[in-house]
């Protein structure tokens, strides 16, 4: 009798997390996209050991951007590629987006909205109009099929060329030293994001801990100027991150640790811009 009720709880207990669980398959298309609205194809180069997930393209800059007489085949090249997943979807619980390394294509409309597409179905897609940003998954499309695409218009040293580091370097020790020689407008306290996460169970390269657009939201918090592009710089021996935000007249560099814990905030007039962040 023991053993009956046991099996029957077991029974009830999957048929109640099958109820709750459902399976998609996706098959998407890009032949939606209207040729006449597009105003630049660039191509970005996530190969490398970081790990990528929504924003990339805010701090790092396309390998290759096509030119308006490439657009068209390309695009009808894109559109015949099929892109399918089947998902597993478990009640409470979403997909978790990320871009694999692989090079990533994104597409600018002249109303502002754009998309990526990659490979392996992560996707992000802006628009203006409802001023939002959405990740989604569209499932994969055959890797091979991918390569010939981006081979028919990247050139071929620049595809077939190694991945370099798309981020800079930096000393912050100098960085510091020199922000606080040049009386440059400092913060060191008083940050929304004082204190760090904790990072004990992770091993290797403090970068890799958590993704390059975790370090941008955390310096988004923390930045007071109006700005139109930012750029990452990395020291690798204190392991330390310059987050600079660009303005028309002015930038701020946010500095944050390994713990991703804001530590220092130096504002600078553009027209000295330079090497006072510490940066090169």
């Amino acid at each position: 009798m023991k053993c009956i009720k046991i099996i029957t709880v077991a029974l009830i207990l999957a048929l109640i997390a099958t109820s709750l669980s459902s399976c998609m398959v996706l098959n998407h298309r890009f032949d939606y996209i209207d040729k006449t609205n597009v105003t630049s194809i660039e191509i970005y180069d996530l190969r490398g050991d970081y790990h990528h997930d929504v924003g990339f393209y805010e701090l790092m800059d396309p390998i290759y951007t096509l030119s308006a007489e490439q657009y068209a085949d390309f695009l009808d090249t894109l559109t015949k590629l099929k892109f399918t997943s089947t998902l597993i979807l478990i009640a409470a619980n979403d997909p978790t987006l990320h871009y694999s390394n692989t090079m990533t294509v994104k597409i600018n409309h002249s109303n502002g909205v754009f998309e990526t597409v990659s490979p392996y179905g992560y996707a992000e897609q802006y628009d203006p109009n409802e001023d939002s940003l959405d990740a989604w998954d569209y499932g994969s499309c055959d890797y091979s099929d991918w390569e010939l695409l981006l081979q028919s218009v990247v050139p071929q040293e620049i595809y077939n060329s190694e991945p370099k580091d798309p981020y800079g370097t930096f000393s912050y020790n100098e960085a510091l030293s020199s922000a606080t020689a040049s009386g440059s407008n400092i913060r060191t306290s008083g940050f929304v994001n004082s204190t760090g996460l904790d990072y004990s169970r992770y091993s290797g390269e403090p970068l890799s801990w958590y993704s390059v657009e975790a370090i941008l939201m955390r310096a988004k918090d923390e930045c007071t100027i109006e700005y139109e592009h930012t750029r990452l710089y990395i020291d690798k021996e204190e392991y330390v991150y310059c987050i600079e935000f660009m303005g028309k007249s002015e930038k701020e560099c946010i500095y944050i640790n390994r713990s991703l814990a804001t530590i220092l905030a130096v504002k600078i007039p553009t027209t000295d811009a330079g090497t006072e962040n510490g940066v090169n």
